[in-house]
């Protein structure tokens, strides 16, 4: 997302939600606030068999040369040997 690879940030979602969201709405939703962020960080990671819980530090323009900082959780899953992002759109 950092370098605004979309394509490649798509291809990282759960074959079930690319069957139901197309890579040029994916793109549409993200395009603006991806272009303010700044910097991402991994955290936490608290994994369980099948899915992994991991703590993200985002930092990002929330008003031109104002940065803000927003921690939050992502979900990654296991299916068919293959780890995939959980998007919530």
């Amino acid at each position: 997302m950092l370098a605004k690879d979309f394509d490649k940030a798509y291809g990282y979602i759960t074959p079930g939600m690319r069957s139901t969201l197309s890579k040029e709405v994916f793109t549409g939703r993200l395009i603006g606030a991806a272009g303010s962020w700044i910097k991402a960080e991994a955290g936490a990671v608290r994994c369980a068999a099948e899915d992994c819980d991991v703590t993200v530090r985002l930092e990002y323009y929330l008003f031109p040369n104002v940065p803000q900082t927003s921690i939050f959780e992502e979900k990654w899953i296991l299916i068919e040997g293959d780890w995939w992002f959980v998007y919530k759109g």
